[in-house]
């Protein structure tokens, strides 16, 4: 009957929890979409709506929780009345009303926890590694390691390529490593560095290249959220890289009534290569923005 009891206490936690994480995507969502038009009431009211229920539903799950331990505490209580009860001679090991042992107390396992010193390298190594794009087709090795050289010693430049006509073909990006996690910090604060008649933009080097693999072959065109409201197609495509990196049309949205934008817009390219190209992008700075790319 216990073992009963247990299964179905877990299975309606299992339950709650399933309905909280549901509600708590719906919240993002409605909160996602009221960041990208502020202005837009309705979008304000769904998101404090869905973000209501979710703490409703939270504060509903924490009463439940105390009601079950309360129910817990009183089940083991009876039993170990119970246990008294049975109890013959007096003599037991166990002092069940006082709750004390006639024995002494056994002494705490000591469980002995080592850090793991691979881990710990690896998070190093990532902290110290920035990624760097806008490059000039033209760079060389020597040439970034002297851009980076006030920041620190670079321990290592790696280009970012792709397969073209059977050949591997310079994407304009590379992963800078560094040999203490001061360079690296002082390399990022720079944010954007002139070299070679380009903006080169620099950052903590994060996993591009995975969004570049969700692009399927013939998609051509690409979403791009948390744009300035004050931008125009000119400024997007000239962000997006021009006719240079197979840029072929701008499409900002707009409020239907206000005619306003709504901070996001789509980018369709010519080619399959220039929008993976475009996609190590996602979450690059553009205006003191940070930008949100979803091939399509």
């Amino acid at each position: 009957a216990e073992q009963h009891k247990s299964s179905t206490q877990k299975s309606i936690s299992k339950s709650k929890n399933i309905i909280i994480k549901k509600l708590r995507i719906r919240m993002r969502e409605a909160r996602a979409a009221w960041r990208e038009n502020k202005k837009d009431r309705t979008l304000k009211k769904k998101f404090k709506k869905a973000k209501l229920a979710l703490e409703q539903a939270k504060g509903e799950s924490k009463i439940k929780k105390a009601s079950i331990k309360k129910l817990n505490e009183m089940t083991h209580e009876k039993s170990l009345g119970q246990l008294a009860a049975d109890e013959e001679g007096g003599n037991s090991s166990m002092d069940i009303c006082s709750g004390s042992s006639n024995q002494p107390p056994a002494a705490p396992e000591v469980v002995e926890t080592k850090q793991d010193p691979e881990a710990t390298t690896t998070t190093n190594d990532a902290k110290r590694k920035v990624f760097v794009s806008n490059l000039s087709f033209k760079v060389d090795e020597a040439a970034v390691r002297k851009l980076f050289s006030e920041c620190g010693n670079v321990t290592e430049v790696t280009w970012l390529e792709e397969e073209k006509k059977g050949s591997k073909v310079f994407m304009g990006c590379a992963y800078v490593t560094f040999s203490t996690l001061e360079g690296a910090s002082k390399a990022v604060q720079r944010g954007e560095v002139h070299h070679m008649k380009r903006d080169v933009r620099v950052e903590y080097s994060r996993d591009r290249t995975k969004m570049m693999s969700e692009v399927v072959e013939g998609a051509t065109s690409c979403f791009v959220g948390n744009l300035p409201f004050d931008l125009d197609e000119k400024d997007l495509e000239a962000w997006a890289g021009g006719s240079a990196a197979g840029v072929k049309k701008i499409f900002l949205l707009k409020d239907r009534k206000t005619k306003k934008q709504k901070g996001c817009g789509f980018v369709e390219f010519h080619k399959t290569e220039n929008l993976r190209s475009f996609v190590l992008k996602n979450g690059s700075l553009f205006k003191g923005r940070k930008i949100r790319l979803r091939p399509k």
